[in-house]
């Protein structure tokens, strides 16, 4: 079979915290075959869903995971999760089942390395909610994890809010940012285990105050973390200690340009598949910010901002051949397509597809 790349798209459906219908109307889940040539996207499916916000495929690449990002669920103060079978020649999808998270409006999902685990973070009950995998399917909920405290900022964190859960290389440990606490919680993972979450010795990296930390990447080496800060618009470099899943900081950058004189926030994070490479997306300024990586120290360093042609710049991502990177521009219902210069990381717009509300962008590489 020849190589092709499909891309899922998340959407926001209902306004985020109630049951309205989004402006844009979109209906879910959308499925789009890349031309990595020329940047097109062409339409092959798109399913019913309700605000699947996050999505993820397992590492076999059959199953879709999607976190439905409400806070009620069935009668209860919960979210949920979808899993959606993926036909390997089409890419189209069908759906399996859904399963509470147990916490309002999950945010985040992702799979362990051996598919049997989904890691879904509740932002607004601050929680990190763990189902097991059977067939595929989602069994049951078998542990859920709430965290505690906040941070200074007055609004924004009155209370714990889980962003993501982020496995090591090895999938020995978990990091999970928290946005509400400014800390990267560290959880030791032990998929033989009921409850495979466990206490690690050190139970948190502390980020400075006021930061809001919201997703994380590992370096392709696994020596380096890199976690966007998305109240005061900064990434943080750190050193990853393995044997202990801890994390020690080696600097913070901003993502905005010296005198942006704009309201932002931060929100996806990515880098290349050679790991030269970090880009963290702006929202309010509307652009990707784009770091080199010095390999030996992790240290980065600003190459340039690109901005995406659309606004609210949520979603990102890198497809895996490291050629393209796609943009979902949440508020102006559209997908821009940037082909990366491999030797200066600068980006140039290609093309654009017009999808509604996209907030989540995943390109797959099959064959």
């Amino acid at each position: 079979m020849a190589k092709k790349v499909f891309v899922y798209v998340g959407t926001y459906t209902v306004r985020f915290g109630t049951n309205r219908l989004s402006d844009t109307k979109s209906e879910g889940i959308y499925v789009f075959h890349l031309d990595l040539q020329t940047g097109s996207m062409n339409l092959i499916d798109k399913v019913e869903a309700v605000n699947p916000s996050y999505l993820t495929l397992d590492s076999r690449r059959c199953f879709l995971y999607a976190v439905n990002e409400v806070d009620e669920f069935q009668g209860q103060e919960s979210g949920a999760a979808s899993v959606f079978k993926v036909e390997s020649d089409s890419g189209k999808l069908t759906f399996v089942n859904q399963k509470a998270t147990l916490g309002a409006d999950p945010c985040h999902i992702v799979v362990n390395d051996l598919n049997t685990h989904v890691f879904v973070s509740n932002y607004s009950s601050g929680s990190v909610c763990v189902f097991p995998i059977a067939n595929g399917g989602l069994g049951d909920a078998v542990q859920l994890i709430r965290h505690e405290g906040s941070g200074v900022h007055p609004k924004r964190q009155t209370r714990p809010h889980a962003h993501s859960s982020v496995l090591d290389r090895a999938n020995k440990y978990v990091l999970v940012p928290d946005l509400g606490t400014d800390k990267v919680m560290i959880y030791r993972f032990n998929r033989k285990a009921l409850q495979p979450l466990e206490p690690s010795r050190i139970s948190f990296t502390k980020m400075h105050p006021g930061a809001g930390p919201r997703h994380g990447v590992f370096h392709p080496a696994g020596e380096h973390f890199y976690v966007i800060n998305e109240l005061d618009s900064s990434i943080s470099a750190c050193t990853y200690h393995k044997d202990q899943g801890t994390l020690s900081l080696i600097h913070t950058v901003p993502t905005a340009p010296d005198g942006a004189e704009v309201s932002n926030t931060t929100a996806d994070i990515h880098i290349t598949p050679d790991g030269r490479f970090v880009y963290g997306s702006n929202r309010g300024h509307d652009s990707i910010a784009i770091y080199s990586v010095d390999k030996n120290t992790g240290r980065l360093e600003c190459v340039g901002f690109q901005k995406t042609g659309g606004r609210t710049p949520r979603g990102f991502a890198i497809e895996p051949t490291g050629s393209l990177m796609l943009v979902g521009n949440q508020d102006t219902d559209n997908i821009t397509i940037f082909r990366i210069d491999r030797n200066t990381g600068r980006l140039e717009q290609i093309s654009e597809t017009k999808v509604p509300t996209p907030v989540c962008v995943r390109p797959y590489l099959w064959g």
